[in-house]
């Protein structure tokens, strides 16, 4: 298996774009979309799609229900940090 560096995702709060709350049995995919989508995303035309960034299958079978859990990745540029009940997005600069 090659060695891969890793790169730190900065997630600086100042840099903070929205907080989006996970309401109910909304999925991680469906949260993800939707608070790209609060931040006027044209989601029709993005590319590459949210697939290529995230394994909504395996983020879904993550057991939530610890508050300490959380995810961080980037989609489109911008770091995010996923929470049991929360979507981070952050500004890339």
């Amino acid at each position: 298996m090659a060695n891969r560096e890793l790169q730190s995702i900065e997630l600086a709060e100042e840099k903070l774009l929205i907080s989006y709350e996970l309401q109910g049995e909304t999925s991680v995919e469906e949260g993800l979309l939707s608070a790209f989508g609060a931040l006027d995303f044209d989601l029709e035309t993005r590319n590459p799609p949210l697939a290529s960034f995230v394994n909504s299958d395996a983020l879904n079978r993550l057991e939530w229900d610890n508050p300490h859990h959380e995810v961080h990745t980037q989609v489109w540029g911008h770091p995010v940090r996923i929470l049991a009940d929360r979507i981070e997005i952050f500004s890339t600069e």
